[in-house]
């Protein structure tokens, strides 16, 4: 188990609270935006706290987890005692079950599964038999129902899922192909395909899908894959294709920086690409509103966060290597589970877990990102689930990375209000 953290130097809060808007300034001392509270707080509560965080430390995934860095940042500008404690699954069913049994020994208040796939669902069910509860990040498209005890804090399996279908209609595509990984294609069913193709099938899928949009029995292509078969295929179709404006639209495994990192270096990034995702990108703190404002709060202490000498999740790199990528629902689990501890009064594990149970939090409570309401198992409202279209265009507002390797190659639009 690792913390990275040291105590901020009176500058560093300066810093973050200087944010207005994304517009760079340099205000008195202590200022912040109108009724954002840049630094969190925490009353009630004398007991230190300690989330618990899953990773696969070998997953670009970890990255992304980052945002959670930046929640326990702002707690401590707030003065709070809070602290994260990270457990690297291995990428292995039996590493997850023991990274969450060394977390739960470490008698975290709950733990944020802040990775997907092999050991996901074994994780989970380990952690909420001993009574803590989990906060699971990231979708696939199949799997089991989350127990008892645990909560999506990002778009649940369904509604990401959904939110693709409407997408397709939306943008008037009549003839979708499908390309599942596996039997992915169960969870699909409401989904009018055109075509099927299945990527384990060797290299035949590309064939197949090349063969029915030059054909016109299909006019656009949904993949359901992870993001390293999702990039593999994306590359070879745009081989085959050329300069196609054949949109694809891509479930949130796209989001993963190796997939936009994968097309960026094979140079296919100049295409129609979708996919799903929480409204909370970058493009959304350049507004104007309340909305805005909290996501340019989150941005203003990543940047600042960024200048110090934290790691990331995995305690292999420093912080400002990872926050190009590192996102908003991350940061808003950590916040989920201290504001549960707060209202117990304490940090016992079953006490926090019960808490969640009927906890609804917004922008107030210290959310960057759109409101959790954790009354049900899908803590974000369908429309906080929004479609993402990919960008070469940086918006500006995270820090290089001193490593041009970090560089995102994709940069992910939110298209609220929009299908």
């Amino acid at each position: 188990m690792r913390r990275f953290w040291r105590p901020l130097p009176a500058a560093a809060l300066v810093a973050c609270l200087a944010v207005a808007g994304c517009t760079p300034a340099t205000p008195e001392a202590g200022s912040e935006v109108p009724g954002v509270p840049t630094a969190l707080t925490v009353s009630g509560l004398q007991q230190p706290v300690k989330v618990g965080v899953l990773v696969d430390q070998d997953s670009t995934h970890s990255d992304l987890a980052a945002g959670a860095r930046v929640a326990e940042y702002r707690f401590h500008l707030g003065g709070a005692d809070v602290a994260l404690v990270v457990a690297g699954t291995k990428g292995t069913v039996d590493g997850a079950k023991e990274a969450a049994e060394q977390l739960l020994d470490e008698q975290v208040v709950g733990v944020i599964a802040a990775f997907h796939g092999q050991g996901l669902a074994e994780a989970v069910q380990t952690v909420v038999d001993d009574g803590a509860a989990v906060l699971a990040l990231y979708p696939e498209t199949a799997p089991d129902a989350l127990p008892d005890g645990a909560w999506w804090v990002g778009p649940s399996p369904d509604q990401a899922v959904g939110r693709l279908i409407e997408a397709v209609a939306g943008q008037g595509l009549k003839k979708p192909c499908l390309v599942v990984a596996g039997g992915g294609a169960a969870a699909w069913s409401k989904l009018k395909a055109a075509a099927v193709a299945n990527l384990s099938n060797g290299g035949q899928p590309v064939d197949q899908v090349v063969q029915a949009i030059q054909n016109n029995t299909c006019d656009s292509v949904v993949v359901d894959a992870p993001a390293a078969a999702q990039a593999a295929f994306v590359i070879a179709l745009r081989g085959r294709l050329g300069d196609s404006q054949t949109p694809l639209l891509l479930t949130a495994d796209a989001a993963d920086p190796a997939f936009g990192r994968a097309l960026d270096q094979a140079g296919v990034t100049e295409g129609v690409y979708a996919t799903v995702g929480v409204a909370a990108t970058d493009n959304l703190a350049l507004a104007t509103g309340g909305d805005a404002d909290r996501l340019a709060a989150f941005f203003s202490c990543l940047r600042v966060a960024a200048g110090d000498d934290l790691t990331d999740l995995t305690g292999r790199k420093v912080f400002v290597r990872v926050a190009p990528v590192a996102d908003v629902v991350s940061h808003d689990a950590v916040v989920a589970l201290v504001r549960a501890a707060e209202r117990t009064g304490g940090v016992e594990p079953s006490q926090v877990r019960a808490a969640l149970a009927g906890l609804v939090l917004d922008g107030d409570d210290g959310l960057a990102g759109p409101a959790l309401d954790l009354t049900g198992q899908a803590g974000l409202a369908d429309e906080a689930v929004t479609l993402w279209w990919a960008s070469t265009d940086d918006s500006g507002l995270r820090p290089a990375s001193p490593d041009a390797t970090d560089r995102p190659g994709l940069f992910w639009v939110s298209a609220v209000g929009q299908i």
